[in-house]
């Protein structure tokens, strides 16, 4: 019962935060983002802030940069097929656009979610959202939700424990516990989440997309070791963890500030083997892709019309590589000043990554289908050799027993 009433609750949040993917400041000042952080419980464990807007307009330069791959200059079939994907989209996100009165791709701005970690229960979470949204919004988004009237306010309640309102253009969700402060703000909340969550009140560069930052408190602390299993191999790494911040714009940055120094010094290992990592991703993304055309995949005889397609112009495959996964341009940045350790690196390093894991699972799976479809071939072979007809094969008599033998 308890994990289908999260499901649920993370399906409001993902309608909330997620519409946008069907695509220097400091101290007390958090910038564009200040309006909407001052509506999250002040001592949130998890903090996340995103321009919606940018990551919008960063998927669509990286679908016209697709657009241009010579790969696609090339193939009338692959163009056709790339925009049969995107007609399939606007096909989905139609009914959606009428049903809820906006446009995910053009009329979300800025969003930010705050989540209290309560050992043994389940999550507070508040969700704030701008964008233009239609005064009917609430009863368009939650059409079975009671809705009520409070402070000349319409609030839906889709749980018993949530409730959501939409005010000067900003739709906040917010468990019951933490809805009056998440619609009245109070002017204290703000500075005391900086305080605990001092990477909000960053800098926001051109090409920003997202920042988190996690703290984990005693009382989540004491209920990992509680729960980990006697041996604690890894434990200390989070028991140790004092905060642990991610920003996502044209470089992602990683830092991690620990409790003592030998948690300090774990994560200076741990920082050092993820950017050796990242680095022989890209690499071995590379040899991957590069392994590809050498072995002439699309003869394969079972391979999919879109991907023989791809596989067909090695040329213009290999010059889309270079575009796609070029050779790394600088080396991952790790450092270590005191407690914190922080990792800096380029964004297409994390695409790397991805098409590494992508890459290894296909070194199994493409293995196995071969061997698959030749065992297969052998056994049609050995029942073809065989007429439906022909006599069972005579079992072979008994081994005599061991010493045995005539007298």
């Amino acid at each position: 019962m308890m994990y289908s009433r999260l499901g649920r609750r993370a399906a409001l949040v993902g309608l909330v935060l997620g519409l946008w993917a069907v695509a220097g400041c400091g101290g007390k000042d958090a910038g564009p983002f200040g309006a909407l952080l001052a509506r999250l419980p002040a001592d949130a464990d998890l903090v996340v802030s995103m321009d919606v807007a940018e990551a919008v307009r960063t998927g669509r330069a990286w679908a016209e940069e697709l657009q241009l791959l010579p790969l696609l200059q090339a193939s009338q079939e692959l163009k056709d097929l790339v925009q049969g994907q995107r007609t399939a989209l606007d096909q989905v996100l139609a009914p959606m656009r009428d049903k809820l009165g906006l446009d995910p791709f053009k009329d979300l701005g800025l969003a930010a979610l705050g989540l209290r970690l309560v050992p043994g229960a389940e999550p507070r979470a508040v969700v704030v959202v701008q964008g233009a949204f239609p005064p009917d919004f609430l009863k368009r988004a939650f059409p079975e939700a009671p809705l009520e009237e409070r402070d000349g306010l319409q609030i839906a309640r889709p749980e018993k424990d949530l409730e959501v309102a939409l005010l000067d253009g900003v739709v906040v969700l917010a468990h019951q516990e933490l809805a009056a402060q998440a619609r009245k703000p109070d002017g204290k909340s703000l500075e005391a989440l900086l305080a605990r969550h001092p990477a909000l009140a960053g800098k926001v560069e051109p090409g920003f997309l997202g920042r988190a930052s996690f703290l984990l408190s005693d009382a989540l602390k004491a209920e990992l070791s509680r729960e980990a299993p006697p041996a604690g191999v890894g434990l200390g790494l989070l028991t140790g963890l004092a905060r642990c911040e991610l920003e996502l714009g044209r470089e992602v940055r990683l830092g991690v500030l620990s409790a003592d120094e030998r948690t300090a010094e774990s994560w200076h290992y741990l920082m050092i083997a993820l950017a050796d990592g990242l680095m022989g991703s890209q690499h071995a993304a590379r040899a991957i892709a590069q392994l590809a055309l050498a072995l002439d995949l699309d003869r394969l005889p079972d391979v999919p019309a879109p991907v023989r397609l791809l596989l067909k112009d090695d040329a213009a495959l290999a010059t889309s590589l270079e575009v796609l996964l070029p050779p790394p341009a600088a080396l991952p940045d790790v450092r270590r000043e005191g407690l914190l350790v922080s990792l800096r690196s380029e964004r297409k390093t994390w695409v790397a990554l991805s098409a590494v894991a992508a890459g290894m699972l296909s070194a199994f799976i493409v293995p196995a289908l071969m061997i698959g479809m030749a065992m297969d071939d052998l056994d049609q072979s050995l029942k073809a050799a065989v007429p439906p007809d022909a006599p069972p094969v005579p079992a072979a008599p008994p081994a005599p027993p061991s010493g045995g033998g005539a007298p």
